[in-house]
């Protein structure tokens, strides 16, 4: 029996992230010269300790739940709900009752996004309250899906600046299950008129 993710996936030095949203799909093919087909597919998740994940103990030594085994059905992946090191266990048996020794699999289940960070250079200045009215028409809508002025929330956010302003951003992937890839994505637009040539 043979286990493979779907995306989102990542994998760095032996230790891997999945997502809730990541299908787990187990395949299976029935060897030897005398098949007589494939029976079942069996699956178990177990939540583990973090040190399984990270390859400190080595995974095959984890111990699963004492819930019972899930049938697996084809063409059907199943999906990991809650967050943290999860120990995978999965076999099949056949016809016959041959049944494979279990496989043992730890993956990180990680549903908590980056928090991004952003540094506004100088020169620069409070945004001011006729831009803050103006700025429901210049996009902020698009950035708070709810329609609301994301500068009357939080003053730090909203800025007056020039074309020479440097504005730095960085993200923190958090704990507890940092995978540390991360990506910082933006968007510029023009809040009316462009003045400059």
């Amino acid at each position: 029996t043979t286990k493979t993710y779907g995306t989102p996936y990542f994998e760095e030095g032996g230790v891997e992230w999945i997502t809730s949203q990541t299908p787990i799909t187990l395949t299976v093919e029935d060897a030897g010269p005398h098949k007589t087909g494939i029976k079942e597919t069996k699956y178990r998740v177990s939540l583990v300790d973090n040190a399984y994940c990270y390859r400190e103990l080595n995974c095959d030594d984890a111990t699963g739940s004492t819930e019972d085994f899930k049938t697996y059905t084809e063409n059907n992946p199943f999906k990991i709900s809650e967050e943290s090191c999860h120990l995978i266990e999965y076999y099949s048996a056949d016809n016959v009752d041959k049944t494979e020794t279990v496989k043992k699999q730890c993956t990180f289940v990680d549903n908590t996004s980056p928090t991004p960070l952003k540094e506004v250079g100088i020169p620069k200045s409070l945004m001011s309250e006729v831009n803050k009215i103006n700025g429901k028409d210049y996009g902020y809508p698009e950035l708070d899906p709810a329609g609301i002025n994301i500068c009357s929330e939080s003053e730090d956010k909203c800025w007056d600046i020039t074309l020479l302003t440097p504005i730095n951003l960085a993200c923190e992937d958090p704990e507890p299950h940092p995978s540390g890839a991360t990506d910082v994505c933006f968007k510029v637009g023009w809040d009316g008129d462009r003045k400059s040539t």
